[in-house]
């Protein structure tokens, strides 16, 4: 999805959201101490009515390749549903949460975030995005260019945590 020619959320296919690919994931770690993982907060953008039923957010280990490994958790509460969707506008920008159970992140490891529904079906013009970090939408002024080293812009996630 592109709003004035740059590219600030990205359009999921029905496979990156069933389960059977990795390929749409969000790689993070702790940056200081061990954490315990309570929630998240992502946004979505949807184009008018895509076909899903709940979108969860599992979390995934990493593997020696450096991509998505082991399934550690599911999310099991939150999440993104239809009956959140209260516009009859063709495009609405959507900030929700999903709960964790008390995940411990260990800060020496990297972890994934990947959303998850196999009810979920892309069309031409009904769909999900999933909302980049970039630019700053609440911000605006602070995107200093040097701010992505490798150019790849992360998805704008609000971690909810409690030290160990």
């Amino acid at each position: 999805m592109s709003i004035v020619g740059k590219k600030w959320a990205k359009t999921l296919e029905t496979a990156d959201l069933a389960g059977s690919t990795l390929g749409v994931f969000h790689k993070f770690r702790p940056l200081t101490n061990n954490k315990i993982l309570r929630a998240i907060r992502s946004a979505f953008i949807i184009q008018n009515d895509p076909t899903f039923t709940h979108v969860k957010m599992r979390l995934y280990g990493i593997n020696h390749l450096g991509l998505p490994g082991a399934l550690i958790a599911e999310s099991n509460g939150g999440g993104l549903t239809p009956a959140q969707i209260t516009s009859v506008q063709p495009v609405v920008f959507l900030d929700t949460w999903w709960e964790f159970d008390y995940l411990r992140l260990r800060e020496d490891v990297w972890y994934f975030l990947v959303p998850y529904d196999p009810t979920y079906v892309k069309t031409d013009s009904a769909h999900l995005a999933w909302v980049k970090d970039f630019p700053d939408r609440i911000y605006p002024t602070n995107n200093p260019v040097n701010r992505f080293s490798a150019g790849i812009v992360p998805h704008g996630i609000s971690y909810i945590t409690a030290g160990l």
